[in-house]
């Protein structure tokens, strides 16, 4: 589920909320035997198609179809689809065909409520846990959208990105330590069991705070990541001219480390507009005062990775941040390629964020519509 425009909003809402082996790692430059792993886009072919199988989602009608602001999507261990609307503050379940089940959630401070939803991810269990930016909290209910409790504290922020396990939550933080030079600030991947102090630390890059560009430096430090049932953790950053993915054993061990150079993409003008009209819409739907949205600066190229996912097989499913059309190349977890994977679809894709897999079909959200907001349910086809 770890998307990079997802990121954006995320990383916004933070900023509000904020004011194994004996072996060793196996190292690979390249993927170790001579192939590249990250795709040469020259010729570059598909050999699986993703197709839109359905969506969830109407402009005018029924409210159990009409969204606010949908922020990510999950199924469920039966296979419903449970959706985050971040603007109308609740969750809704949804079959796997799209039909309407139930919903629960609201704005608020008490038992159950939250204030700044920013993101959801459901556990094998099929417990549901939900970031609230705002609140300083997570927030867990069981299947059936039941409260069950909130873990409270976080300091300085909760995470705002996340992956739920049955006993533990793995997830992005934001990352302050104060040293004689002055204030480190940057992005943590951490892992927490059922209280606030981490209990292991994946990975953390500090560097000299700067308020003036909190913003753009907290992009720079954004990374998305994935959580294999078995508590496994890869990482991968979305830098412009490096490709970097990371695996981890639970306990913190690094196992995989794959390093590619990669050309940079610059983003168009109209991309980096896109982008700063994203960002400051998210900040000022959270509450954030206007002003505070002026001095975000997008990098100048396309990330190299745009979301990791994993499907049921434990492959790996990287996307590309330096295409236009949504394309995934699929790893194993020795980081060998295995296949490369796009989206066959007529219509404009580029604010589609992918955030779940199971069974052959995976989810995404269009976080940022023409004309309404939808949940597309996809296929995979071989």
């Amino acid at each position: 589920m770890r998307q990079y425009v997802t990121a954006l909003a995320g990383a916004a809402l933070l900023a509000l909320a904020c004011g194994g082996g004996d072996q060793g790692p196996r190292t690979a430059e390249g993927g170790g035997d001579g192939q590249r792993v990250y795709p040469d886009l020259d010729g570059m072919e598909y050999d699986v198609t993703l197709t839109v199988a359905d969506s969830i989602g109407m402009e005018l009608g029924d409210s159990n179809y009409v969204f606010g602001q949908p922020a990510t999507a999950d199924f469920t261990p039966e296979g419903d689809i449970a959706v985050l609307d971040m603007q109308l503050f609740e969750v809704r379940i949804f079959d796997g065909e799209g039909e309407f089940l139930r919903s629960f959630g609201r704005q608020g401070s008490g038992p159950g409520e939250f204030q700044m939803a920013s993101m959801l991810d459901v556990a094998p269990n099929g417990e549901i846990v939900i970031c609230d930016a705002m609140g300083q909290k997570l927030v867990h209910f069981g299947p059936d959208g039941e409260y069950r409790d909130a873990l409270e504290g976080f300091f300085p922020a909760p995470p705002v990105m996340i992956d739920a396990l049955d006993s533990a939550v793995v997830g992005i933080q934001p990352a302050f330590e104060q040293t004689e030079d002055g204030i480190l600030s940057g992005m943590a991947l951490r892992r927490w069991e059922n209280e606030v102090t981490p209990v292991v630390t994946y990975h953390q890059d500090l560097k000299p705070f700067d308020p003036e560009n909190m913003m753009t430096d907290m992009m720079e430090d954004m990374m998305v990541f994935e959580t294999a049932p078995d508590g496994r953790v890869f990482r991968s950053s979305i830098g412009s001219s490096r490709f970097v993915l990371v695996g981890y054993e639970p306990d913190g061990t690094e196992f995989l480390r794959v390093e590619e150079g990669i050309e940079p993409v610059p983003k168009t003008e109209e991309e980096i507009q896109e982008e700063i009209d994203l960002m400051r819409t998210r900040m000022i739907q959270g509450g954030a005062p206007p002003e505070m949205t002026e001095g975000y600066q997008p990098q100048p190229n396309r990330p190299s990775v745009a979301s990791l996912l994993m499907d049921d097989q434990g492959q790996l499913w990287v996307q590309l941040g330096t295409t236009e059309t949504p394309t995934f190349f699929v790893l194993d977890q020795s980081g060998q390629r295995r296949f490369i994977a796009g989206l066959d679809y007529g219509g404009d894709a580029s604010n589609w964020t992918f955030s779940d897999m199971q069974g052959g079909r995976m989810l995404a959200v269009d976080i940022n519509p023409e004309i309404y907001p939808k949940v597309y349910i996809l296929e995979v086809e071989e």
